[in-house]
């Protein structure tokens, strides 16, 4: 059975605490600024833009790898894996991968290239409703993050705001595996995303 869990309920903690969390980043940033007398505002973007690039990557994570996927030499997208504390990927354990996107693509791209590759690995996937519910169009730069809450559960946010929450049997092993299983379309890419 799946269960897809509306973000409404959890939208405006996460925001408060995503505010909280830029405006702390700002802050340092300013302190920063100040101690070096800079005063052009494009310094700010370039050096405080990483300590807000993982704001919902949970703090226990840690960077394990990361790989670009490509296809006949074409970037498609950037890849990241986060593990706790960064130690090696347990199927247990939870964790995060995070999708930067290299191109445009539709929601309905996203929907179906997720399933086939779901079921291609030799999983089970939830419907096409389902996962419209948690893609939308991507652009160049677009940045999905997804972060497992045991073996049924997966949260996704696109850009840091949370589109959705997905319950279904062994969906971490379903989706993860399309990135980081025995069966992915690269081996390079995927050792490389589990720092092998």
């Amino acid at each position: 059975m799946v269960h897809l869990i509306s973000s409404e309920g959890k939208q405006s903690a996460n925001l408060k605490e995503l505010m909280i969390n830029f405006a702390y980043t700002l802050w340092k940033c300013s302190l920063f600024l100040n101690f070096l007398s800079l005063k052009k505002t494009f310094m700010v973007f370039i050096f405080c833009f990483p300590f807000a690039l993982n704001a919902q990557v949970p703090k226990n994570m840690k960077q394990r790898g990361q790989a670009v996927f490509s296809v006949l030499g074409l970037k498609l997208y950037d890849a990241r894996l986060f593990t706790p504390g960064g130690g090696a990927f347990e199927e247990d354990d939870e964790s995060a991968i995070e999708i930067t996107y290299a191109r445009r693509f539709s929601k309905n791209a996203i929907v179906n290239l997720t399933m086939e590759e779901i079921v291609r690995v030799g999983r089970s996937s939830p419907s096409a409703t389902v996962w419209r519910d948690c893609f939308q169009t991507v652009q160049r730069g677009d940045r999905y993050v997804v972060v497992s809450e045991g073996v049924d559960r997966i949260n996704f946010s696109l850009n840091g705001q949370k589109t959705c929450t997905l319950e279904y049997p062994d969906i971490k092993s379903s989706f993860m595996g399309i990135f980081i299983g025995e069966n992915t379309l690269s081996r390079t890419f995927t050792k490389a995303l589990l720092g092998e």
